[in-house]
């Protein structure tokens, strides 16, 4: 599958700037982050679990850069907290 390179670079800076965020963020202790990425022909989707102190990528965050990337480079977002645990879905399609 090929996917063209301006999706590929936001899918990319979204991913990693999720995860850094997390990982400069997020209290002292056991902590954990898992990243699941699927792709089909029309859409990459990505899901990052964790259970980092609550945030929501969504409504802003602590960070206004990750807010900003996320919103400028990331059509479809969406949070949740449930369980004591962050998930936080991506989305890109790639016919569009």
């Amino acid at each position: 599958m090929d996917i063209d390179k301006n999706i590929a670079l936001k899918i990319g800076l979204c991913t990693e700037e999720m995860m850094i965020f997390l990982a400069e963020h997020s209290a002292h202790g056991k902590r954990y982050m898992d990243l699941r990425i699927a792709a089909d022909s029309d859409t990459v989707s990505v899901l990052l679990l964790d259970n980092c102190p609550p945030y929501d990528p969504t409504n802003g965050s602590d960070s206004v850069l990750s807010r900003d990337i996320l919103r400028a480079f990331c059509p479809k977002l969406d949070y949740r907290y449930s369980f004591g645990q962050n998930t936080t879905f991506m989305e890109w399609k790639l016919n569009t």
